[in-house]
């Protein structure tokens, strides 16, 4: 499931957990997709499902 956050506080991923590339700029505001299956924070709902591909034969790759 992904979902769409405003989730910037200090100290919260700023990078995406795939591309390692920073989350877009939305009216101001840093924002980012969140897969609870990737267990991650990513720019888009592509690198999400990209990262659950690249990592479904070594899950001990997904962050935690």
């Amino acid at each position: 499931m992904l979902t769409w956050s405003s989730y910037t506080l200090s100290g919260s991923p700023q990078l995406c957990a795939f591309c390692r590339h920073p989350f877009p700029a939305i009216e101001g505001r840093r924002e980012a997709f969140h897969s609870r299956t990737a267990g991650g924070y990513f720019c888009d709902a592509e690198c999400a499902q990209r990262f659950i591909e690249a990592t479904a034969e070594h899950p001990e790759r997904r962050a935690a």
